[in-house]
């Protein structure tokens, strides 16, 4: 317990120090940066390249739902054109990952694999009448709904127009 608060915190820190940078980096104009500096323009280009390719690597590695094809993303457009299929396979990882979490620490239990013995098998579909006797199942009981007053309600003409 004591490694998963470690790695816990070191996988925090590094998320802050990332989501700060990313932050710096969206407040700037990357595109004068591409125009006044080619060497910006290189690697920029080339830092989106590596991106995009860890992004289809860690798409294709999460579970996927309803077996869909992770999309292929080579151009920053087809981040926005798949972007619901993105974030289907994203919530299905965290999904996941909060089960697998639950199960460590012991707030959900491990669902155990059923067993092939004939005595541990749960029975069939259980008769809706199994807890009747034969007499209480076959007895000629009228409706106790039948025997219910019907009034009979007048609606106002206008009203009554719209039903």
């Amino acid at each position: 317990m004591a490694e998963f608060k470690t790695v816990k915190e070191d996988l925090q820190s590094a998320l802050v120090s990332t989501v700060k940078s990313v932050n710096k980096l969206a407040s700037q104009d990357l595109a004068f940066q591409r125009t006044v500096n080619s060497d910006n323009d290189e690697r920029l280009d080339a830092n989106t390249t590596r991106l995009l390719t860890l992004a289809t690597q860690l798409l294709k590695a999460a579970p996927r739902p309803n077996r869909l094809a992770p999309p292929k993303l080579e151009e920053t457009d087809d981040v926005d054109m798949n972007w619901r299929r993105i974030v289907d396979i994203i919530d299905a990882t965290f999904e996941q990952a909060d089960l697998a979490l639950d199960e460590y620490t012991g707030l959900v239990k491990r669902k155990e694999a059923p067993t092939t013995e004939p005595e541990n098998v749960p029975p069939s579909k259980k008769s809706k009448f199994a807890g009747l006797q034969a007499s209480q199942r076959n007895a000629n009981v009228s409706k106790p709904q039948l025997s219910f007053e019907h009034p009979r309600i007048t609606l106002p003409r206008a009203l009554g127009s719209r039903f």
